[in-house]
């Protein structure tokens, strides 16, 4: 059950790209990269409309993309995205 009081900016963009990243492995099974918005709600403890607020955020930083107009999102990692990934586990940061 999502936290309707939790905000979308309580996400940290490291917390929103390693989402991402985990929830895309499962899909590549079937050819798929896309996250869909209610995986990410789950994975994030937040309501949708929520995701779709972080969402815009880190489209405008780069990091990910996807469609925020209520549909299913088919969200991605963007190179910035990737990159920010590939630090965090480098640098073998929690946060």
């Amino acid at each position: 059950m999502s936290d309707p009081l939790r905000s979308s900016a309580t996400i940290s963009d490291v917390e929103w790209v390693r989402a991402i990243a985990e929830l895309r492995e499962p899909m590549r099974n079937w050819g798929y990269y896309g996250v869909m918005v209610w995986d990410l709600a789950e994975r994030l403890n937040i309501h949708p409309n929520r995701v779709r607020s972080k969402a815009r955020r880190a489209a405008k930083r780069g990091l990910s993309d996807g469609c925020t107009c209520g549909c299913r999102g088919d969200f991605k990692l963007l190179p910035a995205g990737e990159a920010l990934l590939a630090s965090t586990s480098s640098e073998g940061r929690d946060s």
